[in-house]
């Protein structure tokens, strides 16, 4: 590193736009022979950005305790960002019929006494979509941090820890509580016994990796990584695709074509923003939406707002442009 130019470090700013390919692969936990340090999709400009800030930071350090006699990143200027108005991306929200559909097919799923995967599944989306938990506070979420609600029937409450290290409390449905009990019984453990300090979610699977056989040596005192609960999800998102290819038709589809598609393409993530975009279209009020979702900003989330005004007006457009074509045809049948 103290070889290290200017010139070297603006060829890394500039790899950083394109990695070559044997250093990306699949996203996977760094024990694996597969894991890269890029990931196989393009990085955007603000991780680039965030990458060279990283460099620049750990170089200073590095001056300051005398290891190095000067900082080359001071001299490479960060990568331009482009910063749009509305950063999160809430048109992966599913709809409401999407939705249900979802939670409908992994219930029946999750019914069948071999489908342990699937019962975890459910807890874990149910928690997501009806609590508006981010991937990782789903997976770290403990049983002893939740209880029923001293002020509403059927509601319960889970303190967790979110972004900033900032405690918040969300409510949690009773079709929640219904589907941990289930995933606990698969653990061989009593939900309703005293609270104990476990994980809400764990694994019944464990890979055959040292690093998650020593993880789970415990038997389920740790839970899920963020990383592993996205493949728990994604594979339960594929087999409810096909539960529904293999149990629609076209008279009655359970899903459109185009609801399909983005099923395919669903992240974990997208369940955060169905709860916030559902809640708003249900009324919640925006102050009680940014406490369950944790937003530091009000103006975050009124996104969901947004989002809802932007339906409005597509459903307003339609409506307008038939009834423009309603009084054209009553105009020539006059004519």
């Amino acid at each position: 590193m103290s070889s290290l130019l200017v010139d070297d470090c603006e060829r890394y700013k500039h790899f950083l736009v394109a990695p070559t390919p044997e250093f990306r692969g699949p996203r996977t936990v760094k024990t694996s022979k597969r894991w890269r340090p890029f990931a196989e999709e393009p990085m955007g400009t603000g991780s680039q950005k965030q990458a060279v800030l990283i460099l620049r930071g750990m170089f200073d350090w590095l001056v300051k305790v005398r290891y190095l006699a000067g900082n080359p990143w001071t001299a490479v200027k960060d990568p331009v960002v482009i910063v749009q108005a509305e950063h999160m991306q809430v048109d992966r929200a599913l709809s409401r019929n999407s939705w249900d559909t979802v939670v409908d097919v992994l219930t029946l799923r999750a019914a069948e006494p071999d489908n342990q995967q699937d019962r975890v599944a459910l807890a874990a989306i149910l928690l997501m979509g009806d609590s508006g938990l981010r991937r990782a506070e789903a997976a770290s979420a403990r049983q002893d941090k939740l209880k029923a609600s001293r002020h509403a029937s059927g509601v319960w409450m889970l303190t967790v820890l979110g972004k900033r290290n900032k405690i918040r409390k969300v409510p949690v449905s009773g079709r929640t509580i219904d589907a941990l009990r289930a995933h606990w019984r698969d653990r061989g453990l009593d939900f309703d016994s005293t609270p104990a300090d476990l994980p809400l979610l764990a694994p019944l699977v464990v890979p055959g990796t040292s690093a998650a056989q020593a993880r789970h040596r415990d038997h389920g005192a740790n839970g899920y990584r963020a990383n592993s609960l996205y493949d728990l999800i994604a594979g339960a998102l594929d087999r409810v695709q096909a539960h529904v290819a293999e149990h629609t038709s076209q008279e009655a589809p359970l899903l459109t074509p185009e609801a399909l598609v983005q099923l395919k393409h669903t992240s974990p993530h997208a369940f955060r923003h169905t709860f916030g975009t559902l809640a708003v279209e249900d009324d919640m009020p925006i102050v009680v939406v940014q406490d369950v979702l944790g937003h530091a900003s009000a103006a975050t989330t009124s996104i969901y707002v947004k989002t809802k005004e932007k339906r409005i007006a597509e459903a307003a457009e339609l409506y307008y442009e038939r009834r423009r074509s309603s009084v054209g045809n009553e105009a020539v049948k006059k004519t």
